[in-house]
């Protein structure tokens, strides 16, 4: 603001220089401003604050605009500060749901394995029980032979010892 009235002071004093007439030289000793040249720097002293107070005006203008525009950087930048917390937030779930498939992946190889093991078991037990009622038919088989034939004999015996 004071740069500006500075300004201003010597736009007005560069403006009285340039209006003096030449022909009357620096020396002499008295100068009378005719009533034109006193017209004259008034209507530039007139102009001149016309000039300082749209220049005051847009300075204010200005200075509005970029209050406004500071507040929206400080937003912004509250904004991406909450954003990158909340990425880093992001990350270490993802981190964390990374650990938990890792470990889920070993949990499900394991379990396969484990499946893999007793699908194993289950196959050779069911062989075995298979061989089991073959032996046992077998078994089964050969006992209802050796009733049979000692139904036979005893039958046999008995005709005989009968006949007899």
């Amino acid at each position: 603001m004071r740069g500006l009235k500075c300004t201003s002071v010597l736009l007005f004093l560069c403006c009285l220089l340039l209006s003096l007439p030449a022909s009357h030289g620096y020396c002499s000793g008295t100068y009378e401003v005719t009533e034109e040249q006193l017209t004259e720097l008034e209507s530039n002293l007139d102009t001149l604050r016309n000039n300082n107070d749209k220049l005051r005006s847009l300075l204010s203008e200005s200075n509005s605009q970029l209050t406004q525009a500071l507040m929206r950087s400080n937003e912004l930048e509250t904004q991406l500060a909450e954003l990158r917390m909340q990425l880093t937030e992001s990350k270490a779930q993802i981190d964390s749901l990374e650990t938990q498939l890792t470990t889920l992946k070993a949990e499900s190889a394991k379990a396969k394995a484990s499946l893999t093991t007793a699908d194993s078991d289950l196959m050779k037990a069911q062989e075995s029980l298979n061989q089991y009622v073959a032996e046992q038919k077998k078994t089964e088989s050969r006992l209802r032979q050796q009733k049979t034939l000692w139904q036979v004999l005893a039958i046999g015996l008995g005709i005989w010892a009968a006949a007899k």
